[in-house]
């Protein structure tokens, strides 16, 4: 029987790392779960692939590497942001800065529209979807770096909105393929009142962008057939990103235990914890034969949530038609 407790207990232990693909942290994350395998007895293999920002799997441009070591955001005299403490808010690809900057409103900064004023070596302030505000402010306007204060997916329903949530952070998406020209946090909507109150901020990070290797972590339990599932679990995110995802992670390390102690299943059973996305582009670039030998994938991302609390609807998708696959009316059926 799957073990509960303990799978709680690993979500617990995956929250101390901050797991950004390519950093420090995913690395002793990946080297954790490898060790709780070993330890069982099984014997999981690291798939390397590179993150440098060139290589290309089909249409796919594997990103740089990213580490942090320091960022700091201050308004006035008052540290606003410390990466030391709450790493989510330095936000993935930022590069290394420090200076004074005057600080500019841009609302939602997504289009031209929006910047009513030069804003070239300044900090932008915008709500807006992350990557449109990259392209916009960074990219065409030429700010050295942005403060978001950006909420997700926001729902009054479940009073998920900046009122009532003034002191929520959000994880803003890694900046790709900045070429280490900008940086960027995210703030909350209490913090962003204090910095536009000031006008000028002072910054300190010490980050990189660089050709570095990704890693992901490979499991197969030899069945008596070769052919079986294969579960996927992304192992990135930010500290301590418990729902997204060391839940998944958890959840697919205690399947694995668990299978793992059966000599001989019927099927063989295949184990994936990635870098969301790219790992699982690039295995299947360079090892096609497990998917060969794969008849269905189940991804385990962001599971356990209280869906009366989410207000978030089990929703099935159904694959295209041109392929020809039951497991979706099989799904509908089990549901």
């Amino acid at each position: 029987m799957v073990d509960g407790e303990r799978a709680h207990h690993f979500v617990e232990e995956l929250t101390k790392f901050h797991r950004i693909r390519g950093s420090r942290g995913y690395d002793e994350a990946l080297e954790w779960l490898a060790e709780r395998l070993r330890e069982a007895g099984l014997r999981p293999l690291v798939f390397e692939f590179p993150l440098d920002g060139e290589t290309t799997y089909w249409t796919w441009r594997m990103p740089p590497a990213w580490d942090g070591e320091e960022g700091k955001l201050w308004a006035g005299d008052e540290l606003i942001a410390d990466y030391s403490k709450k790493p989510i808010q330095l936000v993935p690809g930022s590069a290394s800065a420090e200076g004074e900057f005057e600080v500019v409103d841009v609302g939602k900064g997504e289009s031209p529209e929006d910047y009513k004023e030069d804003v070239r070596g300044k900090l932008i302030v915008a709500s807006g979807n992350p990557r449109l505000v990259y392209r916009e402010g960074i990219k065409r306007q030429g700010a050295a770096g942005v403060l978001f204060h950006y909420m997700p997916s926001p729902n009054p329903e479940i009073k998920r909105t900046p009122e009532d949530l003034p002191e929520l952070v959000s994880y803003v998406g890694i900046l790709q393929h900045v070429g280490g020209k900008a940086f960027a946090f995210s703030l909350s909507e209490n913090q962003v009142k204090k910095v536009l109150k000031v006008k000028k901020v002072r910054v300190k990070v010490k980050a990189q962008n660089f050709k570095g290797t990704g890693k992901a972590l490979y499991l197969e339990i030899p069945g008596q057939e070769p052919t079986g599932s294969l579960v996927i679990a992304h192992l990135c995110h930010p500290k301590p990103g418990a729902n997204d995802n060391a839940s998944g992670s958890a959840l697919a390390l205690e399947l694995a235990l668990l299978f793992g102690a059966y000599k001989r299943p019927f099927r063989t059973l295949r184990f994936l914890w990635v870098p969301e996305m790219f790992g699982t582009v690039a295995l299947a670039h360079e090892r096609p034969e497990i998917l060969k030998r794969t008849f269905c994938g189940v991804n385990l991302d962001m599971v356990g949530e209280d869906q009366a609390k989410t207000r978030g609807p089990l929703r099935i998708e159904r694959p295209p038609l041109s392929v020809p696959c039951f497991l979706h009316i099989l799904a509908e059926e089990f549901l």
